[in-house]
């Protein structure tokens, strides 16, 4: 008896339960004992099954396996969501399953969220346990009923005085004020005296001499060259509006086709929706046979974002009703 070993590539999910009908196809005929599955390596995330009945290959290879979350939702093909399990042939023999390799695709599908169950009766009371260190603070909640009056416990030992803290980081600069008005003109000094130079002293000025007679006008220069262009002269007043011109043509009116799609397509990673764009030849509002998409284009959804921080604990709730 041979044995058969087929590895579920499955990121970090093991799943078994689909196994019966995808690994049919090469083993058909056979009885296949799933209860001897083992993991042959926990830290890779994948699954080796060894099963008695023959090696399972096709004429490419042996059987290799993947899987991808399905989103939910109401275009899904899992309503609520789930995984895609996808096997083929290893055809290159790499031990991945490459999308064209794949041959087969099955959904395991989330049920639907039942209904919350009834509560179930309150336990004894067990016994008090021991004093836990003193908690933060919280709220101060409703004055609840004054409850039986507890054991005082030992004082605490004072805490030693913490070390002062650095000293803060200088502020920024205030911003200037403005500029006071200008000061008035102060009154004109007097007229400061020259000094010659080693030549000796210079003599006062003598009086200003009459003005003479004025000479005969001389002959006109040449021409100038020409100045430069003056500025644009203002706009004139609009004139009237022409003639109506003749009413266009229609133009041609396009339709929208929105298909929702998950899992890897072209550049998209999470799904998305794929918009197909169509001519409507008639006019008539509605994709007809005979008018084919003249352009597509994919939508992609984004991808999940990370988890966030765990939020603060809660306020402690008020003090329970003392036992009988």
């Amino acid at each position: 008896m041979g044995r058969l070993r087929a590895l579920l590539r499955s990121k970090g999910r093991v799943a078994t339960a689909v196994f019966a009908s995808t690994l049919a196809m090469a083993c058909a005929g056979r009885e296949q004992d799933l209860d001897q599955a083992k993991p042959a390596d926990e830290s890779a995330g994948s699954l080796a099954l060894d099963v008695p009945g023959g090696k399972a290959t096709t004429a490419g290879g042996p059987i290799v396996f993947d899987t991808a979350p399905v989103p939910p939702g109401e275009e899904s093909a899992c309503q609520y969501g789930g995984i895609e399990l996808q096997s083929g042939p290893d055809n290159n023999g790499d031990g991945v399953l490459d999308p064209e390799e794949v041959d087969e695709k099955q959904y395991i599908c989330n049920g639907e969220a039942g209904a919350a169950g009834a509560t179930g009766p309150i336990g004894a009371a067990g016994p008090t346990g021991a004093a836990g260190p003193i908690g933060p603070t919280g709220q101060q909640g409703t004055p609840g009923k004054q409850g039986a009056r507890g054991v005082k416990g030992d004082t605490g030992a004072t805490g030693a005085t913490g070390p002062q803290g650095a000293t803060g980081l200088t502020g920024p600069t205030g911003q200037v004020g403005p500029t006071g008005p200008k000061g008035a003109t102060g009154p004109k000094g007097n007229d400061g005296i020259g000094r010659t130079g080693a030549t000796g002293a210079k003599g006062a000025t003598g009086p200003i001499g009459p003005t003479g007679q004025q000479g005969t006008t001389g002959a006109t220069g040449p021409i100038g060259p020409t100045g430069p262009i003056g500025p644009t002269g203002p706009i004139g007043p609009t004139g009237p509006i022409g003639p109506t011109g003749p009413t266009g043509a229609n133009g041609a009116t396009y339709l929208v086709e929105a298909t929702r799609f998950s899992g890897a397509a072209g550049a998209c990673t999470n799904g998305g929706v794929l918009l197909r764009f169509y001519k409507d030849l008639n006019s008539n509002g509605v994709v007809d046979p005979g008018e084919t998409a003249v352009s597509q284009q994919r939508v992609c959804n984004g991808v999940p974002g990370a988890t966030g921080p765990q939020g603060p604990v809660g306020p402690i709730g008020p003090t329970g009703p003392s036992s009988p």
